[in-house]
């Protein structure tokens, strides 16, 4: 039995609440703290007064909608891609998976499922990349690390990407700071569904990979008062709505992999190996509540992760990293002319490393590691003639703590080979402005945009020998600096009979701050650095569209060049001798990129049918060029074709960092696709081939690691039928069932740490709707 005693004093000189939990479990406790500040639970109040406020004087009009970030319609632009559920619910394992197919990005997959899987976007280092949540981002402070699989396909609601030339999505509220670009993953929010629609999605395949999800409404009000523009489209509910959705995911991930120095040294070295210890498993839970002007939701996360050792495939290994989160957001608006948003979240994770057989070091290991981030942002908008306004405030805070128990020098944190106990903060303050002129046809537009960052940063060592509180340091670091950003933007929208187009010229300037764990290292091997400064970059960008028909067939076309310089490029340099180093600002480097994507629909033309629905992710067409139709019984085919071209150079007062090519990236990278659907007796059925050939990767900045040819061909076959109302019949609900394969061939070669990458993956699912 586990008992939870709270003891909670008002502390007056700080203005904050702290409460000393004690956890007891049978005879053993242990001792908690937790500080919270009263001006955040100030705010929250006030705010949900005010929404609260609204609701009750119920005066719902088409003019008084709820807005969640970023949940919006597309528009036509090429910087500005947005990929619904319909794109994704074709039976991909995880986000990353999808996100692969998609130009432009490049997917940085380190293992297994359950392993963090990075992102690139036009060349930019994963680090250079924006991972947001429903607008909040969650790269992490202390490593500058995030996971693209975090949150489970069956929680997302819509994936939109913002690249360099992209100023905002369509909320006005979302903007593209990050150097490569941003990705926000909207989450599935109340009233997203069918009315009163259970939603069960299962998966199985390879490796012991299993799926399955639940979306179950507990309160549903069905959708009404929506509006449509060329910039906003928003969603709400005239009555409360809440959800529960449960996700469960798992694998053995025991796939063969080229040991280097098999445990059994009578065994050849790089013998293909299933690997041990390398299961995984994660459960969430997730609920949602929305009403007119507010939104809340709730999630509780459960991750287990098995470690496997790849050199030597140790029989006998155990080790494994365990993780629970919990996350809450508030959201809501009010006002109509004069629109006020705002947002607050929190989440923690409990993370421990366990190594009892110390088969990654010389003694076993248990490590605790505590991460908690709160984030607060309020935004206005506001339209005059031809003008939008807008402006926001953001303010986050993020702890780390780590604790290694069976470290003895860890808590003195005076040697070298040590670990070191630490509590890391990190307050970032946030001061953006946004000004938009478009003429009254709505063909020209002119975006500024800028924003004003603050970080104070500081590291502690801890000593927990006699209190399990991060006050009782030995040394501490602190710094504090500022940095501008900001877009200037000018786009050219044009409309014809059967075509329509767009052309955007951009300057971006962005920057990436560096992580925690750069700037102060870990007192052991690696050394903090008081002088480090941000990454910071300068983009222009020129990007066109066109959207139209030739010879009777729709057809799609996106171009996009840019030039980037960047500066203060942060990279590990070390000392040979000690074997200690640290992080500084060695290089500056541009980089040229040159992306483009045709999309041709084939097949014959007709003017009866409804289109199928296809599973490839593409962007919508503009509303004003309807799409080409084609007979439902012979089928259609779609090709597609896209490409990335990179050249970059770097520059640096070491010798082997100068005149290099960029780490990290593919330079060259071809993708291909070819769908074909047919809708026969109101079944569709749809097979879709994806190929990728991506070349010219180098793993170290000395380029001295060249990366392996990249060849993959996916496959994937779907059947959908839709709901059989007729009298006659037993009623059969909507659903849709398919097998993908990924590798089809089987091909070999390193991902981007330098591991062998899995060899081919198939996976069988099956959605159902209630």
């Amino acid at each position: 039995m586990t008992l939870i005693l709270p003891s909670c004093n008002y502390v007056r000189s700080n203005y904050a609440v702290r409460c000393n939990y004690v956890v007891r479990s049978g005879i053993s406790h242990r001792l908690w703290q937790w500080r919270i500040t009263t001006w955040p639970l100030s705010l929250a109040l006030i705010l949900l007064f005010f929404s609260l406020h609204g609701y009750a004087e119920n005066t719902v009009t088409a003019d008084d909608e709820l807005v969640v970030y970023g949940q919006t319609e597309p528009a036509d632009d090429a910087s500005y891609q947005l990929y619904d559920q319909q794109a994704l619910a074709a039976g991909y394992q995880n986000l990353g998976e999808f996100l692969g197919r998609i130009n432009g990005l490049q997917i940085q997959s380190l293992g297994g499922l359950g392993d963090p899987v990075l992102v690139s976007m036009q060349g930019a280092d994963a680090k250079q990349t924006r991972l947001l949540v429903d607008g909040i981002a969650v790269n992490n402070g202390q490593y500058g690390q995030y996971d693209l699989n975090a949150v489970p396909l069956a929680a997302i609601q819509r994936v939109d990407i913002l690249t360099s030339s992209s100023d905002a999505d369509d909320s006005g509220l979302i903007g593209d700071e990050a150097i490569g670009g941003t990705i926000n993953i909207i989450t599935r929010h109340s009233g997203s569904h069918q009315a009163n629609a259970t939603k069960i999605f299962a998966a199985a395949g390879s490796y012991g990979t299993a799926t399955l999800s639940l979306q179950q409404p507990l309160l549903f009000s069905s959708l009404s008062n929506r509006t449509n523009n060329h910039r906003t489209s928003n969603h709400r509910t005239n009555n409360r709505t809440a959800d529960l959705l449960l996700d469960h995911q798992q694998s053995d991930n025991n796939y063969r992999y080229p040991v280097t120095s098999p445990q059994d040294t009578r065994q050849p070295s790089g013998q293909q190996q299933a690997l041990n210890n390398a299961a995984y498993r994660r459960d969430r839970l997730t609920l949602k509540y929305q009403q007119p002007d507010l939104f809340a939701s709730l999630y509780w996360q459960d991750e287990h992760k098995q470690l496997p050792q790849y050199s030597r495939n140790s029989s006998i290994n155990s080790a494994r990293l365990d993780s629970k989160q919990l996350g809450m957001q508030l959201s809501g608006n009010w006002g109509q002319r004069f629109r006020q948003h705002w947002q607050l979240w929190h989440s923690l994770d409990r993370q421990g490393f366990y190594d009892p057989t110390a088969v990654f070091g010389y003694v076993d290991s248990n490590n605790r590691y505590r991460y908690q981030h709160s984030e607060a942002r309020l935004g206005s908008q506001v339209q005059w003639q031809s003008w939008d306004f807008g402006s926001s405030i953001n303010i986050s805070q993020q702890h780390y703590q780590s604790r290694y128990l069976n470290d003895s020098e860890a808590s003195a944190c005076d040697s070298l080979s040590s670990n070191c106990n630490q509590y890391s903060w990190l307050r970032h303050r946030q001061l953006s402005g946004r000004a938009q002129w478009q003429n009254s046809a709505s063909t020209r537009q002119v975006t500024l945009s800028g924003s004003h960052h603050q970080q104070d940063s500081r590291l502690k060592t801890v000593d927990r020998s006699t209190s399990d509180s991060a006050d009782n340091s030995s040394d501490s670091s602190h710094q504090q600096q500022s940095w501008p950003s900001g877009l200037i933007s000018a786009k050219q929208y044009w409309i014809g009979d059967n075509s329509s187009g767009q052309l955007q010229l951009s300057w971006k300037q962005a920057l990436r701050i560096p992580s925690l764990y750069e700037r102060f290292g870990n007192r052991g091997l690696t050394r903090g650095n008081d002088e480090l400064q941000a990454e910071q970059s300068r983009t222009t960008t020129l990007t066109g569209s066109w959207n139209g028909r030739w010879q009777q067939r729709s057809q799609q076309f996106s171009l996009t060049l840019f030039q980037r310089q960047l500066e203060n490029a942060i990279v590990p340099v070390y000392d040979p001798a000690t074997g200690a180093g640290r992080y500084e600002n060695t290089t500056t480097a541009s980089i040229t990129g040159l992306e483009w994507q045709l999309q041709s629909q084939l097949g014959r033309d007709t003017s009866h049918t409804a289109t199928p629905t296809t599973s490839a992710p593409t962007t919508s067409a503009p509303a004003n060029v309807e799409p080409a139709r084609f007979e439902p019984t012979i089928g259609y085919w779609q090709l597609q074709l896209a490409g990335s071209h990179y050249h970059s150079q770097t520059r640096s007062d070491i010798v082997g960092f100068d005149h290099k090519y960029l780490p990290g990236i593919y330079h060259l990278r071809l993708t291909a696709g070819l769908l074909w659907q047919s809708s026969m007796a109101a079944r569709h059925h749809s097979v879709d081939l994806h190929a990728e050939l991506a070349d010219d990767l180098y793993l170290d900045r000395y380029n001295s690691v060249p990366g392996d040819q990249r060849r993959l061909w996916n496959i994937n076959y779907r059947y959908q039928w839709p709901a059989n109302s007729n009298a006659s019949k037993p009623l059969m609900a909507p659903a849709n069932a398919g097998l993908r394969i990924h590798n089809l061939f089987n091909n070999a070669f390193s991902d981007f740490s330098g591991r062998p990458a899995r060899g081919r993956e198939w996976t069988l699912y099956l959605s159902y709707s209630l």
